[in-house]
């Protein structure tokens, strides 16, 4: 045995020792000669997690064989019967201690060893409510993979392990077998699921590495402790300006030391409780302050060079005062590119890649491809999920791309990855969860052999049909790849803006046809078995189905824009939240299942509002639909009738604002038009408007017959016209547009607008000075009108007929309706 062990630690894959050895037999239907035996020579914490890893082999064996095999401790074991081993028994003492995360599996004889690297890390007096994930458990990962290789075990996401082990019957393991793994990447960290879940799935804790999501500046100058005695720390727009404090992200003037040796003992704090390794990264949406001193301290260098330099130096430093500790330096958004100025970290720095995108990684010259030649240790900050993805709450990765993906981090050195959302839909991603995590131990595994294996143990006898599903799934999430966007880039961090790519991206992905193909095979799995994992996927389907039919009917409705096609798609939406309200919830609102929390523990309306980031459900998602039902308001494709008697409201022009599902859009403003001999007399009517904010409301008009004669007009709430030409922020911009708009604005268009009352304003505009000929009966002009407090520019303003499928809010008004001229009396 002395000599099997010897020669373990080298050994990297499973093995047959010797081809003669007879296969031993654990258990079969019921029987078994096997006591399982638990090492106490831990520390007492280490030691209870052995011995609950002991329990846990014995439950998986008895649900896989019938067989329940005592446990016992070592020091209880008489040697009068074969035995599983679990955790470091006295026989085992002489060998070195373990590489981290190391597990074995040892057949030597008639016993079997089942082993690993187990040890508390990190600070000894963290308290947490997972509290395994303080501890290294190479144990426990041994038993669960032994499990996984002779009992068919597929750990899901349920915590009942009956779900997970299958009914063999039999298990038996060739004499002589060992294992040995010894993971390249030790960790694999994000939202937890469970002790077995994890473990059993190589998404192993790192319980020595201090992570603070990606941003440690604002974790070490909180804006709560400082902003009011120390406003002097926190960044400037320009030189002339005071400080600022943006409290969800807040940005700092690096070039001031006292917030550089905040940023710099922060570190070491956390060092000092015990962890081997800390992250160091700027604020998120980092700017760079503009105060003097931080414009001459930076000079020529980028924000993002200037950062590297800066938190090279803390690294240097560190290496005199914390010896052996490591920082991990985040190159996310100004320094995702490698710095230019040196070509070398101290050998105490980790980089922590924070944005893989898969092209870019195989792509010659990407940033990516660069990394590589700084010769360092690399963790990864992993998007491939997570409900700020573009695909929201619908499955976000296809198999080929996780196969791929895992090559590259492995080509590439990566010890650690990072999974910044995970975990959200454990039904329709459960397979991507299932396959990604095995590929990370094996990453020559057979992606469709992963598959057919998680489908039979979560589905049953629908395992079969559930593979086909799943196969057609992936091709829907490879069929149009969401575009890359960061977000973290030096932008105003008060400027919103909305986007419609999610949008797009699932009517792309799930064409009625195909969606008719999910719920045909969806529906012939339930006719073969209902197993817990099955009605999930059932409940994540059908949201995505909702969602994806509103997703078709907005572009169609946009296409279209007519009053049927905003019905249908308003019929969509109140349909899909319907859906949302009836999903089973706690009385924390959380999404509950079969003992499963879904999509992350968010709300309901979270879900409602499509997810955060780039998949937002913006107007008119959130829009009080009823009311709009009720008022006869459509979302899009307008038509305002011109005879005096057509009033109808105006909607929110700040389209990703969700206030305005209040019942009258804040404020109630209407508008109606009629013809008077050569006029058009345009009135809006604020009955709710606010007296005082009223007289300051500007008003925007436009009116033509086709795009190249549309005029515009500006007024006010009071007699007189404001402009005859377009304000200051108002030009549009072609690039994020899509497409140049003309507009005409003249002193012979300035309009006469009066006040007949204090909450109504009428604008009188001359439509000879428009087209020389007056419009006909039933002709259809082009048609908006919007209201908005100066200074915010469209913020909290009302439109007619708002540019919903425009990718900035600030160009609400950048549609029109249609105005219909009536028969003359």
């Amino acid at each position: 045995m002395n000599k099997i062990l010897a020669c373990l630690l080298v050994v990297l894959s499973g093995s047959v020792l010797f081809a003669t050895s007879p296969e031993l037999t654990v258990a079969d239907h019921g029987k078994s000669d096997y006591k399982v035996v638990y090492a106490e020579s831990g520390t007492a914490e280490i030691n209870a997690f052995v011995k609950d890893s002991a329990k846990t082999l014995q439950e998986i064996l008895k649900l896989a064989s019938g067989a329940e095999l005592p446990v016992l401790p070592e020091s209880a074991f008489k040697n009068d019967s074969p035995a599983i081993f679990v955790g470091r028994v006295s026989s085992l003492k002489k060998y070195p201690e373990e590489k981290r995360w190391a597990s074995h599996i040892l057949a030597d004889g008639r016993n079997i060893f089942l082993w690993g690297d187990d040890r508390r890390c990190g600070p000894p007096d963290l308290k947490r409510n997972d509290a395994f994930r303080s501890f290294i458990l190479g144990t426990r990962h041994a038993v669960l993979l032994f499990a996984q290789k002779f009992a068919g075990a597929v750990f899901l996401v349920m915590p009942d392990l009956k779900y997970s082990v299958p009914a063999s019957g039999r298990i038996a393991v060739p004499g002589g077998f060992r294992s040995d793994r010894i993971p390249q990447i030790e960790y694999c960290i994000a939202r937890g699921k469970g002790l077995n879940y994890d473990l059993g799935n190589n998404f192993r804790s790192a319980p020595w590495n201090r992570t603070f999501g990606g941003h440690s500046h604002d974790k070490a100058i909180p804006w709560q402790k400082y902003w009011k005695t120390h406003p002097e720390y926190f960044w400037k727009s320009a030189p002339d300006k005071p400080p600022y404090c943006y409290k969800p992200r807040p940005q700092y003037c690096l070039s001031n030391p006292e917030v550089r040796e905040l940023i710099y003992r922060h570190l070491l704090s956390e060092l000092d409780r015990g962890y081997d390794q800390v992250q160091l990264g700027q604020s998120d949406s980092f700017h760079p302050c503009r105060c003097n001193s931080c414009t001459k301290d930076r000079g020529r260098l980028s924000s993002g060079e200037y950062l590297w330099r800066m938190h090279r130096d803390m690294a240097l430093r560190l290496m005199k005062d914390r010896p052996g500790k490591r920082l991990v330096i985040m190159a996310y958004g100004p320094t995702w590119e490698p710095p230019k100025t040196f070509d070398r970290f101290p050998p105490n720095v980790m980089i922590e890649l924070a944005s893989f995108d898969l092209k870019a990684a195989q792509t010659p010259g990407s940033a990516w491809q660069r990394w590589k030649n700084f010769r360092c240790p690399k963790a990864v900050y992993l998007y491939t999920w997570g409900y700020y993805n573009y695909a929201g709450f619908t499955p976000n990765a296809d198999f080929e791309a996780l196969a791929a993906q895992v090559k590259i981090f492995l080509e590439n050195g990566v010890t650690g990855i990072y999974r910044c959302g995970f975990g959200e839909q454990p039904g329709l991603e459960g397979p991507e969860y299932y396959i990604f995590g095995q590929l990370l131990d094996q990453p020559d595994a057979d992606v469709r052999v992963l598959l057919s294996r998680y489908c039979a143990r979560a589905f049953g006898k629908a395992g079969p049909v559930m593979e086909k599903f799943f196969l057609v799934l992936d091709e829907a999430v490879k069929s149009r790849e969401p575009v890359i966007s960061d977000w973290n880039k030096d932008i105003d961090p008060s400027r919103k803006q909305f986007r419609r790519f999610d949008l797009e991206l699932l009517a792309a992905r799930y064409p009625k046809s195909r969606l008719d193909e999910l719920a045909k095979l969806l529906k012939q799995a339930e006719s073969l078995d209902r197993t817990p994992m099955l009605q999930i996927v059932r409940t994540e389907f059908d949201l995505l189905k909702h969602s994806a039919r509103c997703a078709a009917l907005f572009w169609y409705g946009m296409k279209e824009r007519t009053a049927e096609s905003a019905a249908a798609f308003m019929d969509a939406v109140r349909e899909r939240s319907a859906y949302i309200d009836s999903l089973p919830a706690d009385a924390k609102g959380v999404i509950r299942m079969n003992d499963v929390i879904l999509y992350g523990g968010q709300g309901k309306s979270v879900l409602k509002g499509g997810g955060r980031l780039n998949c937002l459900f913006n107007a008119p998602f959130h829009w009080n639909l009823d009311f709009m039902k009720k008022e006869n308001i459509l979302p899009f494709g307008r038509t305002l009738i011109a005879d005096g008697r057509d009033t109808q409201y105006l909607v929110p022009m700040c389209v990703d604002d969700k206030t305005a599902s209040t019942v009258n859009f804040r404020t109630a403003v209407q508008v109606r038009a009629r013809l008077e001999g050569s006029k058009l007399k345009v009135t809006l009517i604020g009955k709710d408007l606010n007296p005082e904010t009223r007289k300051k409301l500007r008003i925007r008009l436009k009116i033509g017959p086709d795009k190249a004669s549309r005029h515009q007009v500006f007024g006010g709430f009071g007699n007189g016209a404001f402009s005859d030409s377009i304000p200051k922020g108002f030009v549009r911009n072609p690039k994020i547009c899509g497409q140049q708009e003309n507009w005409i604005a003249s002193k012979a268009m300035r309009p006469l607008i009066k006040c007949p009352a204090p909450d109504t304003a009428e604008i009188s505009i001359p439509l000879d000075k428009i087209r020389k000929d007056l419009p006909a009966s039933g002709e259809k002009w082009l048609f908006n009108v919007a209201v908005y407090a100066p200074g915010r520019t469209f913020a909290g303003g009302l439109v007619w007929e708002c540019a919903l499928d425009h990718p900035d809010w600030l160009l609400a008004f950048e549609r029109e309706g249609t105005l219909l001229f009536p028969a003359r009396k």
